[in-house]
């Protein structure tokens, strides 16, 4: 019980400073996912460095994809479920739906933080700023009443060895020394999401109610493994498709790169919000999701990139 004592003196924290600190952690609990986190891994490839870009998005989906395989393993409810005393901050529990073990925040605070953190760990104020980026966004899940602290620890160390994984493969393995090594590392990925999505809808899940309501809906579990797993394949299709036929470089000037990652974010905030109206006979919950992820990533990896190497091709003839 010490992880529901550990919770419980934190909560005890929050009320007698009358929330002050809650915003904060609110805030900080959304860097690993949303707005912030896309403006940084699109501006990051894009216009900055396509390598570290790369590496920074398949280290996020590599661990999004193991994270999702031991919730859906584990199955392990929130704190608040096992107890009564814990009242987690009502404005994150929204965010929190599914089950809790491990956590996906920090998970994804670990292999995009971290990752950039290991990526560029010759710059050590840089590293060190990201890498205490990384622990504030994990203790914020436990500040916020949404996670115990092993759901964070797992999660962590989940986020840092997806990093290391893709850190080893694009800056020690060089993928781009061989031609086929680009294929076998997309025909391993994409098996994983595979068997993932068989797993999942193999997956027998726990039916447990509370207040005549499902604690955690199996619908809703299996339609966030079919996200990632949409989002890792599109990833990898769009890596191939960028690697052998579009071959952009970064911008030749600051103006240039502000103006590539405007248009660019604002096509891809857009479709993010309209993809529905672009995927209408894809009638199946679980085709679109998968779709819908799958889409948008191949859209930041190749579709933008081929749009704008053609239009900054069309202005340099003009």
């Amino acid at each position: 019980m010490y992880d529901i004592n550990y919770l419980l003196w934190l909560q005890s924290l929050r009320v007698a400073s009358g929330g002050v600190c809650d915003g904060f952690f609110l805030f900080i609990s959304t860097l690993s996912f949303g707005l912030i986190a896309s403006v940084i891994y699109t501006s990051l490839y894009w216009c900055i460095s396509k390598d570290a870009g790369t590496f920074m998005m398949f280290s996020c989906l590599i661990g999004g994809t193991a994270n999702q395989f031991l919730k859906n393993t584990f199955c392990v409810y929130r704190p608040w479920i096992h107890s009564a005393a814990l009242h987690p901050i009502a404005s994150a529990v929204p965010g929190a739906t599914g089950y809790s073990f491990p956590s996906g925040h920090s998970a994804a605070a670990a292999s995009q933080y971290g990752g950039l953190a290991l990526w560029y760990r010759e710059k050590k104020v840089l590293a060190a700023f990201l890498f205490i980026v990384m622990l504030l966004i994990g203790f914020s899940r436990n500040y916020l009443g949404v996670h115990t602290p092993q759901d964070v620890a797992v999660g962590l160390l989940i986020g840092l060895a997806s990093a290391w994984i893709a850190c080893r493969y694009f800056k020690r393995m060089s993928p781009f020394a061989g031609t086929m090594n680009d294929v076998l590392a997309v025909a391993v990925l994409a098996g994983v999401g595979a068997l993932l999505l068989i797993y999942t809808n193999v997956k027998t899940f726990h039916m447990d109610y509370s207040a005549g309501s499902l604690i955690v809906d199996p619908a809703k579990m299996r339609l966030d493994a079919y996200s990632c797993i949409g989002g890792l394949w599109g990833l990898l299709a769009g890596w191939l498709t960028e690697r052998r036929l579009i071959r952009f470089t970064m911008p030749r000037n600051i103006w240039q790169g502000i103006l590539r990652f405007i248009v660019g974010f604002l096509l891809f905030f857009a479709l993010g919000k309209n993809i529905g109206s672009v995927i209408p006979v894809v009638h199946s919950p679980a085709l679109r999701s998968i779709v819908h992820y799958a889409f948008l990533n191949f859209f930041i990896m190749a579709v933008y990139p081929f749009m704008f190497v053609t239009a900054e091709k069309l202005f340099r003839k003009n």
